[in-house]
């Protein structure tokens, strides 16, 4: 069966969840990967890049209006600080707040 929908997924990535890594949640941590097991292509994409997000958007949304059908984006970007009150930021790593900040 091939959906042929108008549809965007945007995925932000923000690394982490509530004080545990991505990494330490999934067996594969590249979201992207996963489109083409529900019958779409996957796009990975710098979420810290404003530009280049908007080209792969843009990308996405031709193929959908071509009916190319619908598309994953995943937009891997730093969430700089907890979710909220209840998860504070100092389980994340403080290097890659380091990494992050100067990109």
């Amino acid at each position: 069966m091939s959906c042929r929908s108008m549809l965007i997924m945007s995925h932000w990535h923000f690394l982490w969840a509530i004080g545990m890594s991505h990494l330490r949640a999934t067996s594969d941590p590249q979201i992207w990967k996963k489109g083409p097991t529900f019958g779409m292509p996957g796009v990975h994409v710098d979420g810290m890049d404003v530009l280049k997000v908007r080209q792969v958007a843009k990308e996405a949304i031709g193929r959908a209006r071509r009916g190319e059908g619908p598309t994953l984006i995943e937009c891997e970007t730093y969430r700089f600080r907890g979710h909220s009150l209840a998860d504070p930021d100092e389980l994340c790593n403080p290097g890659e707040h380091l990494h992050y900040a100067f990109l």
